[in-house]
């Protein structure tokens, strides 16, 4: 049985509409979580989410009736939910291509870092804001037509040194600030954590580099043609380093020298 106060919120993010109910407990934590740009709409919903109480000490997060999770806690409930809902709108959205990847700007270019939940990039991204970068995501790089990165600045989700689940994270308390327009690529960074080998990178090629996007770029499979024009706009000319890194903070310090450098490299 739903609780008694409830709360529907309708909205639309990248042409998509929804609709979210939780209770009101959750729903100032909820709105706030909601896809990055998202604007109150009361159009009809293509998709609904709900997170709920079900029975004694047991929650559920579910998509149109369809139960993603049952969980101890309405936190949990909310973080399935919410991750639900943000890869449908990345999987949709009109017009925008969204890649698996943390993004910053730096001198007005941009450093994508590709990589699936649980990559680390997440780590990268806050040690590359604390550098001085700008903040645009630490999940989806968002990529137009025209092949500029926008942001998708929603809060960092930086998983704690003894593990456990993300803790949302407003960039301002990593004395950062969020990017408000669209960039070009100058850097694809594809790289693992390994303390033991540290810094150990290679240029990747041209056709790497735009692999490292596509495999993990959302709509790959159901959106082939419109991926493969966007990422092409986005990676020409781009640079893209592939292997491993150490510590985050040192990988940052090295990849904003790498764009430093670029930029102070004589044209030819």
């Amino acid at each position: 049985m739903k609780p008694s106060s409830f709360a529907k919120i309708t909205g639309r993010a990248y042409g998509r509409r929804f609709a979210v109910e939780v209770p009101e407990s959750l729903a100032d934590e909820a709105r706030s979580r909601l896809p990055f740009g998202w604007v109150p709409d009361d159009g009809p919903p293509e998709r609904r989410w709900e997170a709920r109480e079900w029975g004694d000490a047991r929650w559920v997060a579910a998509n149109s009736d369809v139960v993603l999770a049952e969980t101890p806690t309405g936190q949990e409930a909310l973080d399935w939910m919410i991750g639900d809902l943000e890869l449908w709108v990345a999987e949709h959205a009109e017009g925008m291509v969204f890649v698996h990847a943390g993004a910053v700007a730096w001198g007005g270019r941009a450093i994508l870092v590709p990589g699936r939940t649980l990559a680390g990039k997440s780590t990268l991204v806050a040690a590359l804001v604390r550098a001085g970068a700008t903040y645009y995501s630490d999940e989806y790089a968002v990529i137009g037509p025209d092949g500029l990165v926008r942001p998708y600045a929603r809060m960092l989700s930086i998983r704690p040194a003894s593990g456990g689940a993300g803790l949302r994270t407003p960039v301002s308390d990593l004395g950062g600030t969020a990017g408000t327009e669209p960039v070009p690529l100058a850097l694809v960074a594809q790289l693992r954590y390994d303390a033991a080998s540290g810094w150990a990178v290679e240029e990747l090629s041209a056709g790497r580099n735009a692999l490292a996007l596509i495999e993990n770029t959302i709509p790959a499979q159901t959106r082939p043609v419109e991926v493969m024009d966007h990422l092409q706009a986005a990676t020409e000319g781009v640079r893209g380093l592939s292997g491993t890194r150490g510590e985050a903070d040192e990988a940052a310090e090295r990849l904003l020298s790498v764009l430093d450098d670029a930029r102070a490299a004589p044209e030819c």
